[in-house]
Protein backbone atom coordinates (compact mmCIF):
# COMPACT_ATOMS: atom_id res chain seq x y z
CA UNK A 1 0.00 0.00 0.00
CA UNK A 2 1.42 3.36 -1.00
CA UNK A 3 1.67 6.37 1.29
CA UNK A 4 -1.02 8.29 -0.56
CA UNK A 5 -3.54 5.48 -0.21
CA UNK A 6 -2.80 5.34 3.54
CA UNK A 7 -3.36 9.08 3.78
CA UNK A 8 -6.48 9.09 1.65
CA UNK A 9 -7.99 6.28 3.71
CA UNK A 10 -7.73 8.56 6.74
CA UNK A 11 -9.60 11.45 5.08
CA UNK A 12 -13.31 10.93 5.40
CA UNK A 13 -14.76 13.83 3.43
CA UNK A 14 -18.38 14.74 2.77
CA UNK A 15 -20.38 12.35 0.63
CA UNK A 16 -20.40 14.78 -2.29
CA UNK A 17 -16.60 14.92 -2.52
CA UNK A 18 -15.27 13.96 -5.92
CA UNK A 19 -11.97 12.21 -6.63
CA UNK A 20 -9.98 15.45 -7.05
CA UNK A 21 -8.31 14.96 -3.65
CA UNK A 22 -7.02 11.53 -4.69
CA UNK A 23 -5.53 12.97 -7.86
CA UNK A 24 -3.74 15.65 -5.84
CA UNK A 25 -2.12 13.08 -3.54
CA UNK A 26 -1.04 10.87 -6.43
CA UNK A 27 0.59 13.78 -8.26
CA UNK A 28 3.51 13.96 -5.83
CA UNK A 29 6.58 13.74 -8.02
CA UNK A 30 9.38 11.46 -6.91
CA UNK A 31 12.04 13.09 -4.76
CA UNK A 32 15.12 13.40 -6.94
CA UNK A 33 17.53 13.73 -4.05
CA UNK A 34 20.14 16.31 -4.97
CA UNK A 35 19.43 16.25 -8.71
CA UNK A 36 18.44 19.42 -10.50
CA UNK A 37 14.66 19.70 -10.67
CA UNK A 38 14.70 21.83 -13.79
CA UNK A 39 14.72 24.99 -11.72
CA UNK A 40 11.35 24.24 -10.13
CA UNK A 41 11.52 24.77 -6.39
CA UNK A 42 8.45 22.89 -5.21
CA UNK A 43 8.98 22.16 -1.50
CA UNK A 44 8.37 24.95 0.98
CA UNK A 45 10.43 25.31 4.14
CA UNK A 46 8.41 24.88 7.34
CA UNK A 47 9.49 28.08 9.09
CA UNK A 48 9.14 30.29 6.03
CA UNK A 49 7.05 28.78 3.22
CA UNK A 50 8.21 31.52 0.85
CA UNK A 51 11.61 29.74 0.82
CA UNK A 52 11.22 26.90 -1.65
CA UNK A 53 13.51 24.02 -2.55
CA UNK A 54 13.81 21.29 -5.18
CA UNK A 55 13.67 18.51 -2.57
CA UNK A 56 12.09 17.86 0.81
CA UNK A 57 15.52 16.97 2.17
CA UNK A 58 16.82 20.44 1.18
CA UNK A 59 13.80 22.17 2.75
CA UNK A 60 14.28 20.27 6.03
CA UNK A 61 18.00 21.07 6.00
CA UNK A 62 17.18 24.77 5.62
CA UNK A 63 14.77 24.60 8.55
CA UNK A 64 17.42 22.83 10.64
CA UNK A 65 19.96 25.53 9.73
CA UNK A 66 17.45 28.10 11.02
CA UNK A 67 16.90 26.22 14.29
CA UNK A 68 13.97 23.87 13.61
CA UNK A 69 15.11 20.28 13.24
CA UNK A 70 11.93 18.53 12.12
CA UNK A 71 13.76 15.23 11.61
CA UNK A 72 15.01 15.29 15.23
CA UNK A 73 11.45 15.92 16.46
CA UNK A 74 10.24 12.96 14.38
CA UNK A 75 13.03 10.80 15.86
CA UNK A 76 12.18 11.93 19.40
CA UNK A 77 8.57 10.84 19.03
CA UNK A 78 9.36 7.70 16.93
CA UNK A 79 6.61 8.69 14.49
CA UNK A 80 4.69 6.44 12.15
CA UNK A 81 3.36 7.70 8.81
CA UNK A 82 0.36 9.52 10.29
CA UNK A 83 2.55 11.05 12.98
CA UNK A 84 4.86 12.35 10.26
CA UNK A 85 1.94 13.97 8.43
CA UNK A 86 0.69 15.49 11.70
CA UNK A 87 4.20 16.75 12.49
CA UNK A 88 4.56 18.58 9.16
CA UNK A 89 1.15 20.20 9.47
CA UNK A 90 1.49 21.03 13.17
CA UNK A 91 4.94 22.54 12.59
CA UNK A 92 3.60 24.64 9.72
CA UNK A 93 0.68 25.85 11.86
CA UNK A 94 2.97 26.65 14.78
CA UNK A 95 5.40 28.47 12.48
CA UNK A 96 2.53 30.72 11.39
CA UNK A 97 1.37 31.20 14.97
CA UNK A 98 4.89 32.04 16.21
CA UNK A 99 5.96 34.09 13.16
CA UNK A 100 8.65 31.60 12.18
CA UNK A 101 10.35 31.55 15.61
CA UNK A 102 12.18 28.20 15.48
CA UNK A 103 12.67 27.98 19.24
CA UNK A 104 8.97 28.57 19.96
CA UNK A 105 7.93 26.03 17.31
CA UNK A 106 10.33 23.39 18.63
CA UNK A 107 9.22 23.96 22.23
CA UNK A 108 5.58 23.64 21.24
CA UNK A 109 6.22 20.44 19.28
CA UNK A 110 8.04 18.86 22.23
CA UNK A 111 5.75 20.19 24.98
CA UNK A 112 2.78 18.67 26.73
CA UNK A 113 3.33 15.12 25.60
CA UNK A 114 2.98 16.09 21.96
CA UNK A 115 -0.80 16.59 21.97
CA UNK A 116 -0.62 17.39 18.24
CA UNK A 117 0.30 13.72 17.63
CA UNK A 118 -3.27 12.70 18.42
CA UNK A 119 -5.05 15.60 16.71
CA UNK A 120 -6.62 14.46 13.44
CA UNK A 121 -6.99 18.10 12.36
CA UNK A 122 -3.28 17.91 11.50
CA UNK A 123 -3.94 15.19 8.92
CA UNK A 124 -5.20 17.96 6.62
CA UNK A 125 -2.51 19.87 4.70
CA UNK A 126 -1.81 23.39 5.96
CA UNK A 127 -0.52 24.57 2.58
CA UNK A 128 -1.65 23.57 -0.89
CA UNK A 129 0.49 21.13 -2.84
CA UNK A 130 2.78 20.51 0.12
CA UNK A 131 5.79 18.69 -1.33
CA UNK A 132 7.04 17.93 2.17
CA UNK A 133 4.06 15.65 2.74
CA UNK A 134 5.20 13.62 -0.26
CA UNK A 135 8.41 12.74 1.61
CA UNK A 136 7.00 11.76 5.01
CA UNK A 137 7.57 8.03 4.46
CA UNK A 138 11.18 8.55 3.44
CA UNK A 139 12.30 11.26 5.86
CA UNK A 140 10.09 11.43 8.94
CA UNK A 141 8.95 7.90 9.83
CA UNK A 142 10.93 6.34 12.67
CA UNK A 143 8.37 3.88 14.02
CA UNK A 144 10.21 0.59 14.46
CA UNK A 145 7.07 -1.55 14.87
CA UNK A 146 7.83 -3.25 11.55
CA UNK A 147 11.32 -4.10 12.81
CA UNK A 148 9.79 -5.82 15.86
CA UNK A 149 7.59 -7.93 13.59
CA UNK A 150 10.61 -9.00 11.53
CA UNK A 151 12.50 -10.08 14.64
CA UNK A 152 9.92 -12.71 15.58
Amino acid sequence: QTWHSKAMASFAGPADDDDDDEATWEECPPDRGDEDDGGRARVAAVLDPTRRFATARAALADDAAHGLDVVAVAQTWRLDFYGGVRLVNAARSLAREHAGDASAVTSALLAEGGAWRRDDAFLRPVIDDDGLLCAVDDLLVFDDADDDDDAE
